[in-house]
């Protein structure tokens, strides 16, 4: 099915926190197999004061900078964004 020229297809994931002090646990294996998609993909972080939507290639340089977690995650705070 075709949608036009102007729209394409992407992989979002998204991730919710409910705390006051937002975070959110990206984990690696998910952003591997988003890695390996065709189409790009998007990471949206809400919480209670927003959403923030981050490239495929934003995501990579977030998390290039961290240690994955005991757990298999990635630990992405709000204080990594200047908001």
């Amino acid at each position: 099915m075709s949608l036009g020229k102007n729209v394409t297809q992407a992989n979002i994931y998204r991730k919710v926190s409910n705390l006051d002090n937002s975070f959110w646990g990206l984990t690696k294996n998910r952003l591997e197999q988003l890695d390996k998609e065709p189409n790009d993909y998007y990471v949206r972080l809400d919480y209670p004061g927003g959403s923030i939507v981050l490239t495929s290639e934003k995501v990579k340089s977030l998390v290039s900078n961290k240690q994955v977690a005991q757990d298999g995650d990635y630990k992405i705070t709000l204080s990594d964004f200047k908001l």
